[in-house]
């Protein structure tokens, strides 16, 4: 059988079929003859062959296509759809379709449910109810009237999901150890199409195909490789399965195996530093942490100093976390063990330093006597113990200076009224007190003289000093300028000198008190003259598109406050010449581009600042619509419009017909319109171009249609036949009078 198919199917010329196993000259003749012959001895074969093996049957199923349609003839055959996947026992539906109107009849030739030759349609159904094989090949065959025929293979893969998907090898592993988990797929068809893909958390870890040619359904194992590692202990490991027999989001869900959670021993790890120096205060609760990492999870023993060990013998030692009120410093000891390993960590507390602290009121007014005992008390605690230095009042010094100061007592007869000042001081810090001492009482006095008058610069201290003697001392309210008065109203107001960053000028009023009288100072404070200064950068550069809004931000400092002025570019000035020019910020829709100028002055100086202002650069864009089509009479005026915007302004080229080329091949082409009278049809291509893109516009000129060739003989010869009748009617009138 094959020996007879393989020379018909190779010797097929010019519409005529030779077997050459026959003579030339016992050929069959006509290639529609044939066709028709083989088609009925090849169905016949077919339906013998479908019981002898799927190879064979296909190895006929390609000779018949071949023998079916002449060489490089195209099939006029659509199959809808054009290729078929369908799970194993589903059933299976297909159209063939003829594109052809010279169609005498179609079928469908298949193994299983092959459909007869049909007369007279132009689609013909195809259809399995449940898919028996794991390889079949329907094939759509078409007779047409002149006898050709041809056939299309309709491709169809059959699947099967896999029975189940599943791990093994699974074990616990140490940390650093290599260990390979092995993916069992059973039952999956087709093996070629199948993907393995392993799963770690939300993770792909890898995904594995297979070379595979069986159609039917195989098992397959994967084998993943890893070396573990502590963070990824308690992990979930999976494997999926699925073929890839369809778009994404498309076929069945991938079948899954069931998660392994990943066990990994790892010897302890402290998640704090291994190491730890400590400050706590006295009595103050200390918490030391000694919490480690491990798998399995460690347990902990703490070693005390030898102070603390009677006290916490009986306490609870394997915690990680050792709460108590601190007592002892020392070097405190604490283990993590598992089964993998021990780890180490030491706790170095000491008593935490803090600040001096005076044991009495911080500060103390006292009266005296003359040559009473006078004794100031500066006693303080501190961590390291504090040092004292004693400041004497003016008249006192003198008479106190090589007297021992670092004491915390000052004990002597009573005879300089005045503020004696105590510092106590550590590494920690330092306090001071004040001992106010007097003899009797006396109104106060200002220090300085009684009004002030200062300039200051805005942000620049600001101190009043309003400073009063006066027994008892004097108290002090300060009274604000109005716009200063919300700023300041929660600030302490009972102290002689004000230090603060001036920011608002006017008088500031300081009165003194006590119970002997009051006393009043005026400071007039104002702010110092300076020239303009800009807030933004001197000159800037803006590109804005037609339409946008444009801010320009002249804003400038200065005392007194600056005026503006403003110079717009020539185009812009008639529309802005009724504006107001005497303002710091200009906002307007962008129209005019150019250099505007702002300048800001005041009596100290004049400062200029341009704003450089241009158009965005964009691409060009045709104005009319981009392809045209024309029809002009030979001579008529012919105007192509190729205007397009863009910035900067686009150059344009043209290309003509070939037939104008050299008509045109010395004139301008860089010009947005092409007029002329109409010469060559064609195509006219315009492109328009600059720094920001190129588009092209394609003019199609044509003639209008004129009559053809044939019809202007058809009409000669009808002329012809009329004359030569009205002819022949005249001559026999003329020879029925003769006669």
């Amino acid at each position: 059988m094959f020996t007879s198919c393989i020379p018909c199917c190779s010797s097929l010329y010019r519409g005529s079929f030779f077997c050459a196993s026959e003579p030339k000259e016992t050929a069959l003749g006509s290639a529609t003859q044939i066709s028709k012959h083989l088609l009925r001895s090849i169905r016949f074969i077919f339906n013998f062959l479908a019981k002898l093996g799927k190879n064979m049957m296909q190895f006929f199923i390609f000779c018949f296509a071949v023998i079916g349609k002449p060489v490089n003839a195209a099939c006029p055959l659509e199959l809808s759809p054009p290729r078929v996947v369908v799970r194993f026992g589903d059933s299976l539906s297909a159209n063939c379709t003829s594109l052809s109107d010279q169609i005498e009849g179609m079928g469908w030739e298949s193994p299983y449910r092959g459909v007869d030759l049909t007369q007279g349609v132009t689609s013909l159904p195809f259809k399995i109810d449940s898919v028996p094989e794991w390889e079949i090949g329907p094939m759509c065959f078409m007779n047409s009237r002149d006898g050709d025929q041809c056939t299309k293979l309709l491709p169809v893969t059959v699947y099967k999901m896999p029975d189940s998907v599943s791990l093994k090898n699974l074990s616990t592993v140490k940390e650093g150890q290599q260990f390979a988990i092995q993916c069992d797929v059973v039952n999956v068809a087709p093996a070629r199409n199948l993907s393995v893909v392993w799963h770690k958390g939300n993770k792909i870890l890898n995904s594995e195909t297979f070379d595979e040619s069986s159609p039917s359904p195989v098992s397959k194992s994967s084998v993943l490789t890893l070396t573990a590692h502590r963070n990824d202990d308690g992990a979930e490991i999976w494997c999926e399965a699925k073929l890839n027999l369809w778009p994404e989001e498309q076929g069945p869900p991938p079948v899954r195996s069931e998660a392994h959670t990943l066990i990994v021993l790892y010897p302890p790890t402290f998640i704090s530093a291994s190491d730890e120096t400590l400050d706590f205060p006295a009595g103050k609760s200390m918490t030391l942490n000694c919490n480690a990492t491990g798998n399995p999870l460690p347990s902990y023993h703490w070693q005390f100093l030898q102070a603390a060990q009677e006290t916490h013998k009986n306490q609870n030692e394997n915690y990680p976390a050792l709460t108590r009120p601190f007592e002892f410093p020392g070097i405190y000891t604490c283990t993590a063990s598992n089964t993998q390993g021990t780890v180490t960590k030491y706790f170095t507390v000491s008593e935490s330093p803090y600040p001096p602290a005076f044991i009495d009121p911080l500060n103390e007014t006292l009266e005296l006597s003359a040559g009473k005992s006078m004794t100031l008390n500066c006693n303080a605690t501190g961590n390291p113990l504090p040092s004292y230095h004693w400041q004497f009042p003016q008249a006192a010094q003198e008479t106190y200076k090589n007297q021992n100061e670092n004491y915390p007592v000052l004990t002597r007869p009573f005879e300089f009224p005045g503020i004696y000042t105590c510092t106590a001081s550590n590494t920690q810090g330092t306090v001071t007190k004040y001992f106010t001492v007097s003899e009797s009482p006396y109104p106060p006095a200002f220090i300085d003289p009684l009004n002030e008058t200062l300039e200051l610069s805005a942000g620049k201290s600001m101190t009043l000093n309003c400073n009063a003697t006066g027994n008892p001392l004097p108290s002090y309210h300060w009274q604000f300028p109005q716009a200063a008065q919300e700023t300041y109203k929660n600030q302490n107001e009972n102290y002689p000198v004000l230090t603060r960053p001036f920011k608002f000028p006017g008088i500031y009023t300081c009165t003194a008190s006590n119970t002997q009288g009051t006393v009043t100072k005026y400071f007039t404070v104002s702010e110092s003259p300076y020239p303009p200064a800009f807030i933004d950068p001197l000159n800037e550069t803006l590109e804005l598109s037609a339409g946008e809004k444009m801010t320009l931000n002249c804003n400038a400092t200065g005392n007194p406050l600056p005026s503006y002025h403003w110079q717009f570019p020539q185009a812009a000035q008639e529309t802005y010449k009724n504006q107001d020019v005497n303002h710091p910020i200009v906002t307007r829709p962008f129209e005019f581009p150019g250099v505007y100028t702002c300048t800001a002055s005041n009596t100290q100086g004049t400062v200029t600042k341009y704003f450089t202002v241009s158009e965005s650069p964009y691409p060009p864009a045709f104005i009319n619509p981009l392809n045209e089509t024309l029809e002009l009479s030979a001579g008529e005026k012919m105007s192509l419009n190729c205007n397009a915007t863009g910035n900067p302004l686009p150059s344009y080229h043209w290309q003509f017909p070939q037939a104008a080329q050299e008509t045109y091949k010395n004139q301008d082409v860089n010009h947005p319109i092409v007029t002329r009278p109409f010469e060559f049809p064609g195509v006219y291509t315009c492109t328009a171009s600059n720094t920001q893109g190129t588009v092209t516009k394609y003019f199609t000129v044509s003639k209008p249609p004129g009559i053809g060739s044939g019809v202007i003989a058809g009409i000669a010869v009808f002329v012809v036949l009329v004359v030569l009748f009205f002819g022949a009617l005249i001559y026999y009138k003329y020879a029925l009078r003769k006669r």
